[in-house]
């Protein structure tokens, strides 16, 4: 992916000359071309799905370890683990939420 080598539909098109069809269009959103950047950071299809599971693994580290700091929590699972913060924590002092949609009034 680092020499943009990946064997994306941009790729089989201008570099290679495999496709002919000039058909470059995402096969997973299809909005797009299909390019390295598009795959990683910007491809709808995947932002619905793979990219909240990234970024929920990392931020659930931080997340336990504030829960720690605040004494909500005595022990935090590991940061490979697949245990997923529950919905709400309390405290005396603390409340701290995750992934729980707050809705405004105005």
């Amino acid at each position: 992916m680092y020499k943009q080598l990946l064997p994306t539909k941009l790729y089989s098109s201008k570099k290679t000359h495999a496709s002919c069809l000039g058909d470059v269009k995402c096969r997973l959103c299809g909005y797009a071309q299909e390019s390295v950047p598009h795959i990683l950071a910007g491809c709808t299809a995947l932002a619905q799905n793979k990219y909240l599971f990234i970024h929920n693994m990392a931020l659930k580290v931080l997340f336990y370890e504030i829960l720690r700091d605040q004494d909500v929590l005595e022990e935090v699972a590991p940061w490979y683990s697949q245990v997923m913060p529950k919905a709400v924590y309390k405290s005396e002092k603390v409340e701290a939420w995750w992934d729980v949609p707050v809705y405004a009034n105005h």
